[in-house]
């Protein structure tokens, strides 16, 4: 196999364990971050309650509005990213040789005879 022919592999490998996130996680963030703004502004005019006295609830508001999105498809994208070098890293291994964190697994456990199952 050719060297893009192995990343190939392991991108499509990594994709079927770990889809990639269908969101950015910045826009993702900032989506939430705009929706958590337009939802305050709405209920304070229906309450009529003046929204530039209440600065610090609505910056921690808004803080954590763009942070949970954010976080929750940035760990998307790092479990792709740590699949996709795993997948890698056993494409690119010799046969019955396993490299990285699987094959110390392996070697601990007893299995290193032979290639290690797709």
């Amino acid at each position: 196999m050719t060297d893009l022919e192995i990343y190939e592999e392991a991108r499509r490998r990594a994709d079927q364990l770990s889809p990639p996130p269908k969101h950015d996680p910045f826009e993702a963030g900032l989506t939430g971050f705009f929706i958590a703004l337009i939802v305050i502004s709405v209920f304070c005019g229906l309450a009529g309650l003046v929204v530039e006295k209440m600065g610090p609830p609505v910056s921690i508001t808004a803080v954590v509005a763009f942070a949970v999105p954010y976080f929750y498809f940035r760990h998307g994208v790092k479990q792709n990213e740590k699949h996709f070098a795993r997948e890698l890293s056993l494409l690119q291994a010799p046969e019955g040789n396993p490299v990285g964190a699987a094959g110390d697994l392996a070697r601990r456990i007893g299995i290193d005879e032979g290639p290690l199952p797709s």
